[in-house]
C-alpha cells in the first residue's frame, strides 16, 4: 500500500510561509547592512508570531549572530 499524503497546504498556511520569508529575508537584511538592532527586533517578533516556524531555528541562529552586535 501507498503512503499516507500529507495534505495540500490550505491558502492560509501558504499564505503564513510567505510571511515566514519574508520576514526571515528582511531579518537577513538588516544583519548584511550592519543593522543588529533591527535584526533583533524582527527576529523576536518572528519568533513570538511564529514560534513553531520550521525557520525558528534558522531566525535563532540570526538572533546569536547580531547578539551584542550593537
Amino acid at each position: 500500500p501507498a503512503a499516507p499524503r500529507a495534505p495540500a497546504p490550505t491558502p492560509a498556511s501558504s499564505s503564513r510561509l510567505s510571511e515566514q520569508n519574508e520576514l526571515f529575508a528582511q531579518i537577513v537584511s538588516a544583519r548584511r547592512a550592519g543593522d543588529a538592532p533591527r535584526a533583533r527586533q524582527l527576529a523576536r517578533k518572528f519568533l513570538r508570531q511564529h514560534p513553531d516556524s520550521p525557520l525558528a531555528p534558522q531566525v535563532r541562529f540570526e538572533l546569536r549572530r547580531v547578539s551584542g552586535s550593537d
